[in-house]
């Protein structure tokens, strides 16, 4: 919705619960995850996990797994953070929003974790770092990402990648 891209939840969630209330609506499980995405952005984290996990259980897997992945990194589950941020990868579109996103996320939580598996935190740094833009903010912080796995992945292997 474009006011969640122009960073006004409470319009947006207006606009939502006014789409929420006709009856012919076809999109409710993308309003549900709008609106926990709503919540989230207004720091109501309870209600955001809520209606999340009731958008994912009718369908709306992306947008719901992304909010899931925003609150349990608020509350430091890293593990389930990384789950959702990995099911994200798995569902969206390549080379979308979302799935871009959903790299940087489980790029950023594996460095969180102390790269328990470096590979795997490579692999996310680098397909988030091919499509962002070097004057993106996430830009310097998935470089060092990717050079600390590869530097893990080197002494663990006894050599470079290629």
């Amino acid at each position: 919705m474009a006011l969640l891209d122009l960073d006004r939840p409470v319009e947006a969630r207006e606009k939502l619960e006014a789409a929420q209330q006709e009856p012919e609506y076809p999109y409710v499980p993308e309003v549900l995850a709008d609106l926990a995405e709503c919540d989230y952005r207004l720091g109501r984290m309870h209600e955001a996990q809520h209606l999340a996990e009731q958008a994912l259980a009718l369908g709306a897997v992306v947008p719901a797994s992304l909010v899931l992945g925003s609150v349990a990194m608020d509350y430091y589950h890293l593990d389930e953070a990384l789950d959702h941020y990995e099911r994200v990868v798995q569902e969206a579109a390549p080379e979308s929003r979302d799935w871009i996103t959903a790299h940087q996320m489980a790029a950023d939580v594996m460095a969180q974790q102390g790269f328990p598996n470096p590979a795997a935190a490579y692999a996310h740094a680098q397909q988030a770092l091919a499509h962002t833009p070097e004057s993106d903010d996430w830009y310097v912080t998935l470089r060092d990402h990717l050079l600390k796995a590869e530097e893990l992945m080197s002494q663990q292997g006894g050599r470079m990648l290629n």
